[in-house]
């Protein structure tokens, strides 16, 4: 995809302003709310890198907690370029594992019961899985079919389309890391009477693509209003560590490795930007499609499953409603 007017669109104007002007902002938040500081989920990916670092400088590093949560299905890695991003900016670091809560849960039976449904010898202690969402633009059909994916331990790979029955039920079940880690991060916060700082990203935001009362339950969200590609400009002027901007992004929930693209947006992070800008902006699918060298079938199919995400996006941002009016009088 070559530069466009779109890729100017996703460009901070000034990286340096745009990180003071933000940490200005949690400060004021902050000190409004009475809060001693900040609390921060922090996974070895770039947003919650970035987050921790923006937190530490607007709060300073002795007023920040960098809260590692991993639990059996994480990726080692994951701790490490945590405990390696916490160092580097002077920050404490704790480590909750969440497995013990997470097997009392019943989320890895209730996982490990649908996936059956798709694989009938499906056995955990061999096979790992992960949910793919990878469309082909280009086909007439609906591009809204999620796959289910096992990696056995000899190294055999299997795809196989999900029905919404045993989707929903992985989702459901994986959903409770996102919901374990909130409640440990509001642990960690209210201990120390802190605030917890989310990383969700605007694209995240705007397309639904975070757990309601999980990852999308904290106080304020400092990256909300920037895109991917905006969250790596503010991790250079940050100096977040090589190691965390290399690393693709991954949900990290899955017991097989997962990337975002794969398993939500179907295509790669920059792309996604793009497309999304221009989505937003109402552009002619004729114009996207020949500024992004993009078919105008792939923008369309893509423009129908933005469409799409729209609705549960809305109510996943949703706050609690009451129902009926004056008490019911």
């Amino acid at each position: 995809m070559s530069t466009n007017r779109w890729e100017k669109e996703i460009q901070l104007a000034d990286a340096s302003r745009t990180v003071e002007e933000v940490t200005e902002e949690l400060r004021d938040w902050i000190a409004k709310r009475r809060r001693r500081g900040g609390v921060v989920g922090v996974s070895g990916g770039i947003d919650s890198a970035v987050t921790l670092a923006l937190a530490a400088r607007a709060f300073g590093p002795e007023r920040v907690l960098a809260v590692l949560i991993p639990d059996r299905d994480s990726d080692p890695v994951s701790v490490s370029l945590g405990r390696l991003l916490a160092a580097r900016l002077g920050v404490d670091v704790v480590e909750r594992e969440i497995t013990p809560v997470l097997t009392a849960l019943g989320a890895y039976s209730a996982r490990d019961a649908a996936a059956a449904e798709v694989f009938p010898d499906y056995h955990p202690d061999r096979d790992r899985i992960r949910v793919e969402y990878l469309p082909d633009l280009n086909r007439e059909e609906a591009i809204a079919r999620f796959s289910l994916t096992r990696v056995s331990t000899d190294g055999a790979t299997e795809t196989r389309y999900m029905p919404p029955g045993p989707y929903l039920r992985i989702v459901a079940a994986t959903n409770l890391k996102q919901r374990a880690r909130m409640s440990t991060l509001y642990h960690e916060a209210e201990s120390r009477n802190r605030a917890v700082i989310g990383t969700s990203n605007r694209v995240e935001i705007e397309q639904g693509f975070f757990v309601k009362y999980g990852d999308g339950g904290a106080d304020v969200f400092p990256l909300e209003h920037f895109y991917k590609s905006q969250v790596y400009e503010l991790a250079a002027e940050l100096d977040v560590p090589a190691e965390i901007v290399a690393r693709p992004p991954t949900t990290d929930t899955y017991s097989a490795e997962q990337t975002q693209e794969e398993f939500f947006y179907g295509l790669p992070v920059r792309q996604t930007d793009v497309m999304w800008a221009a989505f937003l902006k109402e552009a002619p699918v004729e114009q996207i499609a020949a500024e992004t060298e993009m078919s105008p079938m792939a923008v369309k199919r893509l423009h129908a499953a933005f469409r799409r995400r729209l609705g549960p996006a809305a109510y996943l941002r949703e706050a609690p409603i009451a129902a009926g009016t004056d008490g019911g009088r």
